[in-house]
């Protein structure tokens, strides 16, 4: 997920597909699904998971949604989920915000840059699957994610 997508090509992108297409297979044959998250590098825009996606060609290879990490990659994340949603299978709830300097960093839901009133509603509308409150800032977990878990269910029908 971290190579430029300039390395990850001929070769390198043909053993990438081959080893998540075993990796699926795998988890296919013992009921598992797996969720490769948006994040960076090869990995950084809807198009980028479509790509990846669509060439391993598995139902045991979903997307983990991250807002954040669409955002950080200077992408739209409502955009992102309206174009992958059908294959999303776990979401995650985090926030990027800019920091003193004006650089991206994460946050708590409802901390920062992504726009919750609008992505939750659709993630509830097409999604019933799993989310999980992401909390990366090195300021105190227990408080992040408290405030994460109190924005969210300010907005989400389902409580």
């Amino acid at each position: 997920g971290f190579s430029e997508r300039e390395k990850v090509a001929g070769p390198v992108w043909n053993g990438m597909v081959e080893s998540l297409a075993e990796a699926a297979k795998f988890a296919g044959d013992h009921g598992v699904t797996l969720a490769l998250e948006n994040h960076g590098g090869i990995a950084s825009d809807a198009k980028d998971m479509q790509a990846i996606l669509d060439a391993v060609g598995s139902s045991h290879l979903k997307l983990n949604f991250d807002p954040a990490n669409f955002v950080h990659a200077g992408e739209d994340c409502i955009k992102a989920f309206r174009q992958l949603k059908a294959q999303t299978v776990y979401v995650h709830l985090i926030d990027v915000r800019k920091d003193a300097s004006g650089n991206l960093e994460s946050g708590a839901a409802g901390d920062g840059l992504i726009d919750w009133k609008t992505l939750l509603p659709l993630v509830e509308a097409s999604y019933n699957g799993v989310s999980s409150i992401e909390y990366e800032d090195a300021a105190d977990p227990v408080d992040g994610t408290k405030r994460s878990l109190a924005f969210i269910k300010t907005i989400a029908k389902t409580k």
